[in-house]
This record gives structure tokens, C-alpha cells and sequence, in this order.
């Protein structure tokens, strides 16, 4: 079995694979783009890169990451055929579009 993270509050989301699956998003309030000083967030985003090693941008061409307002979803297939359930973490825009996930 992989471990599974899911956490928050960063004002920016995220997936990650490395060492288990690990899920950031935040609330739907603000973002680190729309902060005092969000000029700042894509390129400190984009300077720590390592941890997101088997995470897939499906609708976002910022990498890795996403800095639009977000939320996150964990989908649990317990019937998989692999030994063990089978789950894929995302994280998605506003309206629900899948932006980025892994598993």
C-alpha cells in the first residue's frame, strides 16, 4: 500500500507521487497569485520542483502546480484488480475541470 497525504492552506495546489501520493489545495477564497505579493508565487513555485516528480498537468500549462482558486478530490477504486485499492488524487479549477492529479 502508498501512502496518502492530503493537506491544505498553501493557497496554491498541487500533486506529488514521490515516497506515496500527496494532495495540496486550498480554499476557494484566494489564491497565492491574487496575494500581495502573487508576482512572486509562479516563479517560487517553479524554483522547487523535485517533489512533483510523477504528477500529471492534465488542463494547466504552469507545470506542476496550479495557482488558480482550486479544491481537491481523492477517488478510491476498492475493486481494482491491483493488490490493494487504486487511487488517484486531483486537483481542480473552480468549475470542477481536473488540473492536475496523480495515482
Amino acid at each position: 500500500p502508498r501512502l496518502l497525504i492530503i493537506s491544505g492552506d498553501v493557497h496554491y495546489g498541487e500533486v506529488s507521487g514521490v515516497g506515496g501520493l500527496e494532495i495540496t489545495s486550498s480554499g476557494m477564497t484566494h489564491t497565492c497569485a491574487t496575494a500581495w505579493w502573487g508576482d512572486a508565487c509562479e516563479p517560487i513555485l517553479r524554483a522547487f520542483p523535485a517533489h512533483r516528480d510523477d504528477a500529471v498537468a492534465v488542463a494547466t500549462d504552469q507545470g506542476l502546480f496550479y495557482t488558480g482558486y482550486n479544491f481537491g478530490t481523492v477517488e478510491i477504486d476498492w475493486h481494482a484488480q491491483q493488490p490493494g485499492p487504486s487511487v488517484v488524487a486531483s486537483v481542480r479549477g473552480v468549475n470542477g475541470t481536473q488540473m492536475l492529479r496523480v495515482g
